[in-house]
């Protein structure tokens, strides 16, 4: 019994100490909205406010649902529309988040704060867009391919 409290702990702190560190926030839910992380097979039926997200997470939301993500670093959001999937991607160098946001389908408007080392980077099946401070909608879907609205600030879209 002694030995497998013993190993539960060491298991526990191991996690723990090599967890990866949340990159975003989920601030805004309405209706059904879902994630998970890259290690998991399904999808968690119940996204919660202030969900932290980790890199290589996917969230989705179904019909009528709206959430907004947040990145922590500078405020980098996301707002994503019914019927929208995206996978978030990031990496923390020099307490920045180096932002790479891919959309599978569905409609979603982003705005960027000034990124001061590298450029946010969106990539959909179709199109790949960089900036470095900038607001745009993108709606993407099978049919129609992708279609960008462009807000304020410069973006360079690439197909």
């Amino acid at each position: 019994m002694k030995l497998h409290l013993l190993i539960f702990l060491i298991v526990s702190l191991q996690q723990w100490m090599f967890a990866k560190e949340p990159i975003a926030l989920i601030s805004k839910l309405r209706g059904a909205v879902q994630h998970k992380l890259v290690s998991e097979i399904k999808y968690r039926s119940k996204t919660q406010l202030d969900t932290p997200i980790l890199s290589d997470s996917q969230i989705r939301t179904k019909n009528n649902a709206f959430s907004k993500v947040i990145y922590l670093d500078d405020g980098t959001a996301i707002s994503m529309y019914p019927n929208t999937e995206i996978n978030i991607k990031g990496s923390i160098v020099n307490r920045m988040i180096i932002k790479q946001v891919d959309l599978t389908n569905g409609i979603i408007r982003v705005n960027v704060a000034n990124q001061i080392s590298r450029e946010f980077k969106l990539t959909t099946p179709y199109s790949e867009l960089t900036c470095k401070e900038c607001s745009f909608w993108v709606i993407s879907d099978e049919s129609n391919g992708d279609q960008f609205i462009k807000e304020s600030g410069n973006a360079q879209v690439r197909n």
